[in-house]
């Protein structure tokens, strides 16, 4: 089995791609992430002081950061610079 870095690596890149790509919109608080794989599929990203929520399988198996959490993380970063411009 993988080691905890390497599966959060991996979501660390794919979250990378699916923020390029995908429209995320946040609703409230909420995050809503298209699924990478699936065109009818959105996942719901919370984000709270304890960390990241996704409503995905993987974060529900694991409980780690996924992907999608990962994609939120980098579209906020993309989207507020220190200075707050975008």
């Amino acid at each position: 089995m993988k080691q905890i870095q390497e599966l959060l690596q991996e979501r660390r890149q794919r979250g990378l791609e699916i923020a390029k790509t995908k429209h995320i919109i946040n609703k409230n608080g909420i995050w809503l992430v298209p699924s990478a794989t699936s065109l009818n599929k959105t996942y719901q990203v919370t984000l709270t002081i304890e960390g990241a929520k996704c409503t995905c399988e993987d974060f529900r198996e694991r409980g780690i950061m996924c992907k999608h959490a990962f994609a939120v993380e980098y579209t906020i970063t993309k989207a507020l610079n220190k200075d707050g411009s975008t």
